[in-house]
C-alpha cells in the first residue's frame, strides 16, 4: 500500500512500481475475498475476509513439469454482528498452495482486543487456519485473472478445545490490475486530445 501512495507523489516512483509488477520474475498482486458462515448453538454466523497478497504460477517441486499457483497474503476478518451491519474483528494472513483445483490454505488469525465482547463472534479468538478450499483448476483455460470456489476452513485457538469448523461459501482471487494500465490509458487520452486540439 505504501507504494501506491508513493505513486501519486512521483512521477518517477511510479514508473519503478509498473516495473516491478510487470517484472515476470515477480509475483503478481492479488485480491482474496470470501464468504463464511458457521452454526453455534443453533445460531447462524456469518463472516467475510478480504486480503492482498503476491500469487502466481510456479513450478511444482513434487510433480516436475507441472505449476500450482501460489499465493500469500494478509487482510482483516469481519463479523456480521447484526443483519447487513459488518465490524472488523481481526487481522489474518494465509498462504495458499492451488494445484490443480485444491487449495490448502495455512495462516493465523488475530482478534482485536479493543472491541467490546459483545462485537466478537463466539468460539473465535487468535489462532490457527487451515481448512480445503475447491474450485478452478488452473490447469484448464486458466488466463491468470480470477480464481473461484467454495470449502471449508478450521479456525483453531484459544476459544475453542476442537476446531470450528467454518463453511466456505464463496471464494476467489482475482488479479488487482497494474496502475500502468490505468496510466497508459490516461496519458494516452491526453495526447490524442492535445493533438486534436492543435489540429
Amino acid at each position: 500500500m505504501d507504494m501506491l501512495v508513493n505513486m501519486k507523489a512521483r512521477a518517477s516512483a511510479t514508473i519503478l512500481v509498473i516495473l516491478s509488477l510487470n517484472d515476470p520474475a515477480q509475483a503478481d498482486l492479488y485480491e482474496f475475498t470470501a464468504n463464511l458462515s458457521y452454526e453455534q448453538n443453533g445460531t447462524n454466523h456469518d463472516l467475510r475476509l478480504t486480503m492482498l497478497g503476491d500469487g502466481g504460477l510456479f513450478e511444482d517441486p513434487d510433480n516436475e513439469g507441472t505449476e500450482q499457483f501460489i499465493f500469500s497474503g494478509s487482510g482483516t476478518l469481519e463479523y456480521q454482528w447484526v443483519p447487513d451491519f459488518w465490524i472488523e474483528v481481526g487481522d489474518l494472513s494465509m498462504e495458499l498452495s492451488h494445484w490443480p483445483f485444491f487449495s490448502w490454505p495455512m495462516g493465523s488469525y488475530t482478534e482485536d482486543d479493543t472491541l467490546p465482547p459483545t462485537f466478537l463472534p463466539p468460539d473465535l479468538e487468535s489462532g490457527i487456519v487451515t481448512g480445503v478450499l475447491s474450485g478452478t483448476d488452473v490447469t484448464e483455460d486458466w488466463d491468470g485473472q480470477l480464481l473461484e470456489g467454495y470449502g471449508t476452513l478450521y479456525f483453531g485457538g484459544q476459544g475453542q478445545d476442537i476446531p470450528l469448523e467454518v463453511d466456505v461459501e464463496y471464494w476467489s482471487i482475482a488479479l488487482v490490475p497494474s496502475p500502468g494500465v490505468g496510466l497508459g490509458l490516461l496519458l494516452g487520452t491526453s495526447r490524442l486530445n492535445r493533438r486534436r486540439r492543435t489540429s
